[in-house]
């Protein structure tokens, strides 16, 4: 009361009143405003993040800065809590340019306000670059606080029950000129979390869809023409590498088309639990062909064993990896399958670098496919592993043109390695024509001097004892002659003849034989001797019979000398023949040795082997014409006529021949020729 007595006297009673209306008015207003917030607060809540207004300008651009995401990691969010006001401040703006969370095990929620500002259009579609998700539901809150479900997926969700028949995920929504809505997406993926999308009118989804599916089957067709031709191939080449590269290119085509929603509206409609484990099994089958492509083209298994470990390893590894979507989770699966796919084009690239070491024109091609493969697989790792923003859309193009060049590249490879393969064999096919004219040739000459050896022979039964000589010397030389073709022809193993070889001891035999048929010429004293290379007559009896000592598991050898004699070359070689050829028959383990040295005016030729020996009686018994020791006779069978040649040859020519009695074991034999 003394308060309103002290205030009376202050303000009249007019005052007093009027302040009293004014207080009750304001009073009246909070509790109306009160009201009102009340009333309509889940309306101005969607407004917290920026509208997207919608005009003539920026229809179909992504939703870049107006987009804000809450995780439910309980999964316990329903779309009438997200609406409610509490919720507003938990949803953040999304600072990227599209929602990517990366491999995550939340629910998420995108929140994004749009106004349609157009003044005629009122359909639109919410076109999102996925093909699916393993849940996936947008809802639709009006200004009048009613919320509509726009579509409602999980992972049995079958793909018609979607609202459109796209193959992407596309969402079609009502909202009038002037109006505004606030639009829920809630979704769940098995892989990456990553969602870009737009807003488009019904004409631009539908030039959308339609640019789409030609990029798409244009891409299509040229996979399966590639898959196709290589069957084809492979049924008529049968090789192997055909099918490797047929599974690769097909492979391929399965990922795509998973990718691009065509595998899931077309091929398997009603399987989504296929749908989301297809990633894995194309990728794996990608991964798992060309390491089977690569094994067999760069033929790894015979050239180059420890990459051939490694490419099966990896065939192994990705077989794993199907394998254990059974027990471990899907997106650690999918996640590593990217790492994998890196890891398994960078060998491949490694394994061709390998092969060019020592055949780059067979892999040239094959380095240059798998080289663009590594720029796209590395677009993936770089975007599922460190998390750079690249779209989706720029790795799945990349993905289809490193494909298509791919495919091509390595049927180009293949085709370039058989028409390499074909050049060799044409020329191995030309060089074996050459060889076995050649070898023809040597057979015509073998039959002409065997011919002519039989003309001999039927003559030398009416003639002297000097035309028996002929013969004898001409039947060793002739036997190790066949020895050396033969082995040339059939490419006996161990087999000592050459070229040059054979030619040497051709040309000895038709000299002799020439000697004889024109009145034993060779058999008469030489008035003038000249000078021969010893090493060079001896390094020819080592040829001729080298063959022939060699199938008597005897070794042959002969010590190189630069001595010169004055000597005829073909007398020499008569008397060396008859000396090795005998040492040879008559040797049954170990070696027959020629050896040269000078001594004074003469050079001493010494032919010594591992045999039975001789004596000195011995010796002079074996030089006596016609005649045989009697320890020889169980042995080989033969004429006498060796050593008997031998004497006579070098009394007729100035030549000394004598026994080396020094030595202890087997015989040693020394032809004095005069030096040069």
């Amino acid at each position: 009361m003394r308060l309103l007595i002290i205030l009376s006297d202050i303000y009249s009673a007019r005052d007093i009143q009027q302040a009293c209306r004014q207080t009750a008015g304001a009073l009246i207003s909070t509790m109306f405003a009160l009201i009102f917030m009340a009333i309509f607060q889940p309306a101005l809540a969607q407004d917290q993040s920026p509208v997207v207004v919608l005009n003539a300008d920026n229809v179909g651009h992504d939703l870049v800065g107006h987009i804000d995401y809450v995780l439910d990691e309980e999964w316990a969010l329903t779309p009438e809590d997200v609406v409610t006001p509490k919720m507003a401040d938990q949803f953040l703006p999304i600072q990227t340019d599209y929602p990517d969370f990366g491999y995550v095990k939340s629910a998420i929620w995108l929140r994004f306000t749009i106004s349609n500002q157009t003044g005629t259009e009122a359909d639109w579609r919410l076109f999102f670059r996925e093909n699916f998700m393993q849940v996936f539901n947008v809802f639709q809150h009006g200004t009048d606080g009613h919320l509509s479900t726009l579509i409602l997926q999980d992972q049995d969700s079958v793909f018609s029950s979607r609202p459109t028949t796209q193959p992407e995920l596309v969402v079609p929504f009502t909202l009038p000129p002037g109006e505004t809505a606030t639009f829920y997406v809630n979704y769940w993926s098995g892989g990456s979390s990553e969602l870009s999308f737009s807003i488009l009118t019904v004409e631009d989804m539908e030039a959308i869809s339609s640019g789409l599916s030609a990029k798409n089957f244009i891409y299509y067709g040229m996979m399966v023409i590639l898959t196709i031709t290589s069957l084809i191939a492979l049924i008529v080449a049968r090789n192997p590498v055909f099918f490797a590269y047929a599974g690769y290119a097909s492979a391929a085509l399965m990922f795509i088309m998973h990718a691009d929603g065509n595998g899931f509206k077309y091929l398997w409609p009603n399987a989504p639990a296929f749908n989301a484990f297809a990633t894995v099994l194309f990728g794996s089958g990608m991964i798992g062909f060309g390491a089977l492509f690569s094994k067999l083209f760069l033929q790894t298994g015979r050239r180059h064993p420890i990459m051939d470990k490694a490419l099966i390893f990896t065939m192994a590894a990705v077989c794993c990896l199907v394998v254990s979507t059974l027990f471990v989770d899907d997106q650690l699966i999918k996640k590593s399958l990217v790492l994998l796919a890196l890891a398994a084009i960078i060998l491949f690239i490694v394994a061709g670098v390998v092969a060019a070491r020592t055949r780059f024109k067979e892999v040239r091609f094959y380095i240059l496919a798998w080289s663009g493969a590594l720029v796209s697989s590395a677009l993936m790792t770089s975007r599922h592993w460190f998390g750079f923003e690249i779209s989706e859309a720029v790795q799945f193009d990349s993905i289809r043109m490193v494909m298509v060049s791919d495919a091509a590249l390595m049927g180009l490879a293949i085709w370039d390695r058989i028409n390499q393969l074909r050049q060799a064999s044409h020329k191995a096919l030309k060089e074996n024509l050459v060889q076995a004219e050649r070898n023809l040739h040597m057979n015509e000459r073998l039959q002409e001097l065997e011919s002519r050896y039989q003309m001999v022979t039927q003559s030398a039964q009416q003639k002297d004892r000097v035309l028996a000589d002929t013969l004898h010397d001409l039947r060793q030389p002739l036997y190790a002659l066949r020895l050396n073709i033969h082995g040339l022809i059939h490419n006996t193993s161990g087999s000592t003849a050459d070229q040059g070889q054979i030619e040497q001891s051709f040309a000895y035999l038709e000299n002799l034989v020439e000697a004889q048929l024109d009145g034993s010429k060779s058999l008469e004293p030489l008035v003038n001797s000249t000078s021969v290379s010893v090493d060079e007559i001896l390094n020819n009896i080592h040829k001729t019979y080298a063959s022939d000592a060699q199938s008597r598991g005897l070794e042959l050898r002969y010590e190189k000398t630069k001595a010169s004699a004055l000597v005829d070359d073909l007398v020499l070689t008569r008397v060396l023949s008859n000396l090795v050829a005998n040492a040879i028959k008559y040797t049954q383990t170990g070696h027959i040795q020629i050896r040269c040295s000078e001594n004074g005016e003469t050079v001493d030729i010494e032919v010594s082997d591992s045999g039975p020996g001789l004596s000195a009686d011995e010796f002079e018994q074996a030089r006596k014409r016609a005649t045989r020791l009697e320890k020889n006779k169980a042995l080989e069978p033969g004429s006498g006529y060796g050593l008997a040649i031998v004497t006579e040859l070098c009394e007729m020519h100035g030549l000394g021949f004598r026994l080396n009695d020094t030595q202890k074991k087997g015989t040693s034999l020394i032809i004095e020729v005069p030096r040069a």
